[in-house]
């Protein structure tokens, strides 16, 4: 078990002894574009060569918008094509548009929104003349106009002349998708974005970041893409009910085309050209932390779960482990790497404050603090590295790079101190009660009870017993045909629900939902997975990726105190056009989220439940951690004998053996 040091972006300077604390980690990160990552790169490589340099980026998705320059904004569009952006759905305009004018007249004003970056264009495939502005302004008729109106300030984003270009009557005007945080705006790399010189954004992507490779003031070992996705659609801050352009017909398509995931598709392209270009030394990460994450399993050599569990929900564990799982069972020609990332406030941070919280030291244990274990435990789990930070980047490195006692096993502080793993992680779940509730989940029977819907214009066929079980002589199955066909997709919405609303009622407190399930998407790439989300009435839900081979998933239910109630169990697919089975469909009392892998000179303990639990250590006796930096009456209080422990609901334990 080990882990890696992970810096957003570096401080004015690094400290002697926070290069020196660097000897305790295989790798680490580092943002390219903060103001150090040049000097510290080369000041790590220069002192622990063996150490892996990661370059950290979230660029690659979009570029920022830059300060005014003589009194227009700056967006380099001199370097970049207009044509290697995305735009939402736009507008062809009314009428001629002479330099300087500062009202447009456009076929439709309801697509645009004030502030909205623009790009207007000679035509609808007609890049040939350009342009960059800004909407000040909105309005439905205009005098100037016969119909919808735009006020905008011309010539922005570095466009020459000042004053602006002249564009007919036809020519086209498409607002920018931005990024998340609404100060970038968004590459195509979709698989529809136009090609200029024969090359599209993927292509070029791919070639910027090999010549980082190549450069050697970088001397970068590997690459961490922020923001890998999937869908784009619900990653953008301008989205609203906006339908994303990917193809530039000014008709809104959620860059999913002929049924497939244009956007997703461009993503895992470019990041095989970029495998292609740097050959098979160099280390690829991409962020994945849920099912929106990127797919490119067999072009990376892994991922970046930031935020892990689910963005700082814990109640999205069960979907989140498994989506890190599955990075374990699909092979790829490149060694596995990966890492979950823990982002959440803790005793070393109160997850707003730019300083440390009041009364805070190094021997403060929080009630937090279970979030910085869940993830050091279930990156133990799975043989994958664990990283920690704090955010906002103005805090201190003592806080924001915090040496925790699982990481070092306390007094011992020594990396690797758990030794190899001696086996897989195991889930309990001898604990669970009987079956209840779903009557013949294995379909033997059939499956008239169980009934799909759709929405949104989505299509789908089912649910049938089909012979491809998974062990018994039939499974369910459901055909989806159409993913959606509404004027705003959102590609990620599953608008096909499989659900059985005839349980029985249910008592308060967990339960565990089990099943198997496969999906066969219509994509040529056979490792390319389907999305699933999972839930039982109104609580949390989970989401999961189906392979085309058969996999159990887990998903906890809890049922709220109060009246007893019916449930009714909802499976929402339709991400992706192509065939889902399900099979063995169970529901028992009690919580398996419970985890146990056994290593060398000690024992990881996960206890994801709701409940406390109390687990017998095989192979004891064992010790917990004499805590340095938490000690007594923190979780580490150095006990020795101990030959079963109980683990708080959603906290872990690390132990040795004696």
């Amino acid at each position: 078990f080990r882990y890696i040091d992970h810096h957003d972006s570096g401080p004015p300077e690094t400290p002697p002894w926070e290069l020196n604390k660097l000897q305790r980690v295989d790798a680490a990160v580092f943002d390219i574009g903060g103001e150090t990552a040049l000097s510290t790169l080369q000041e790590l490589k220069a002192t622990y060569p063996d150490k892996l340099a990661l370059g950290y980026t979230n660029h690659w998705h979009g570029r920022r918008l830059r300060a005014k320059a003589d009194g227009r904004d700056v967006l380099p569009f001199a370097d970049t094509p207009p044509q290697f952006f995305l735009f939402y759905a736009g507008a062809t305009l009314t009428q001629a548009v002479a330099p300087g004018a500062e009202t447009i007249c456009v076929s439709n004003a309801a697509r645009f929104r004030k502030d909205d970056i623009l790009q207007l264009r000679a035509g609808l495939a007609d890049w040939s003349v350009t342009e960059g502005a800004r909407v000040v302004g909105l309005a439905s008729e205009s005098t100037s106009c016969d119909g919808d109106a735009l006020q905008i300030e011309r010539a922005q984003y570095a466009t020459d002349p000042p004053g602006g270009r002249a564009f007919l009557a036809g020519s086209t005007v498409a607002p920018h998708a931005s990024t998340l945080n609404a100060n970038a705006v968004r590459y195509n790399l979709s698989l529809h974005c136009p090609e200029v010189a024969g090359q599209r954004a993927s292509d070029v992507m791919a070639n910027l970041y090999a010549g980082l490779f190549e450069d050697e003031l970088f001397q970068l070992d590997g690459m961490t893409f922020d923001v890998g996705l999937w869908f784009v659609h619900s990653r953008c801050a301008n989205a609203d009910d906006r339908g994303l352009d990917c193809d530039n017909d000014l008709q809104p398509d959620g860059c999913v085309i002929d049924n497939q995931n244009s956007f997703g598709l461009g993503v895992v392209q470019w990041l095989k050209l970029l495998r292609q270009a740097v050959g098979p030394q160099k280390i690829l990460l991409a962020d994945s932390n849920t099912s929106n994450g990127q797919r490119a399993y067999i072009h990376t050599n892994g991922f970046e779960a930031e935020g892990f569990p689910k963005f700082g929900n814990y109640d999205g564990f069960a979907g989140s482990f498994d989506q890190a799982k599955l990075w374990k069972e699909i092979e790829s020609p490149y060694p596995r790497m990966a890492y979950l990332y823990t982002k959440d406030n803790t005793s070393v941070w109160n997850g707003t404050s730019t300083v440390l919280p009041e009364g805070w030291s190094h021997e403060a244990a929080g009630p937090n603090d279970y979030r910085f274990r869940v993830g050091a435990a279930a990156a133990a789990l799975l043989g994958f590295y664990h990283a920690y930070s704090t955010e906002p980047d103005t805090l201190p490195h003592t806080a924001q790079h915090y040496e925790w006692d699982e990481h070092l096993g306390g007094a011992l502080n020594q990396p690797g101190y758990l030794g190899r793993p001696k086996g897989r992680f195991e889930r309990l779940t001898v604990q669970l009660g009987d079956p209840i509730a779903i009557p013949d989940g294995s379909f033997e029977s059939g499956v008239a009870k169980w009934l799909v819907s759709t929405k949104k214009g989505a299509s789908a066929t089912g649910p049938t017993a089909d012979p491809d079980a998974r062990g018994g002589a039939v499974a369910l199955r459901v055909d989806v045909s159409q993913v959606s066909s509404v004027a705003y997709p959102n590609p990620n919405a599953r608008n096909v629900k499989l659900s059985f609303e005839t349980l029985a009622t249910l008592s308060e407190g967990e339960h565990t939902l089990s099943f198997w399930a496969k999906a066969a998407p219509l994509y040529d790439a056979p490792e390319l997975t389907a999305g699933m989300k999972v839930g039982i009435n109104k609580g949390p839900s989970n989401d999961f990726q189906l392979t085309r081979y058969w996999r159990q998933y887990f998903v906890p239910v809890q049922v709220p105190a109060g009246p007893a109630q019916k449930a009714t169990l909802a499976i929402r697919i339709g991400e992706e056009a192509g065939a889902v089975w399900i099979d063995d469909v169970v529901l028992r009392p009690g919580g398996a989220d419970l985890f146990f892998r056994q290593f060398d000179r000690g024992l990881v303990l996960l206890n994801m439940t709701t409940s406390p639990h109390t687990f017998a250590l095989p192979n004891g006796p064992y010790r917990r951690l004499d805590g340095v930096l938490t000690p007594p009456p923190g979780p580490n209080d150095g006990a020795t004998g101990l030959s079963s422990e109980t683990v708080a609901a959603r906290d872990a334990r690390f132990l040795l053996r004696e």
